[in-house]
């Protein structure tokens, strides 16, 4: 998984605001992937629903970063699930929802 983290800018307006960082470099975790829902369309220009949960050592971002999976965008669902037990065991868990397609 690809994530290229948030940074604070200054909008036209002069507010601050997070918007993900594609210029940086972006920093790659290894995940543990498996679906969850999946609803695909019957005719072109409908919606298709990709839900994945996933887990991961350590999971430090937040919702204004910028996922990219299997040549997707993807966003939190709900917030990460940290669970902290040994060090062996200790995960993150989270669900992604598609974006559906990269706009290139």
């Amino acid at each position: 998984m690809t994530v290229h983290l948030s940074t604070i800018e200054v909008d036209r307006m002069g507010n601050s605001i997070k918007v993900a960082d594609v210029d940086s470099a972006p920093m790659e975790l290894w995940v543990n992937v498996s679906t969850d829902r999946q609803a695909t369309a019957e005719v072109p220009g409908q919606v298709d629903v990709k839900v994945l949960k996933i887990t991961t050592r350590s999971f430090p971002i937040d919702s204004y970063d910028r996922i990219v999976l299997r040549g997707e965008e993807w966003d939190m669902a709900v917030p990460p699930v940290i669970s902290q037990w040994t060090r062996a065991t200790s995960h993150v868990a989270l669900i992604l929802r598609s974006r559906n397609r990269l706009v290139t």
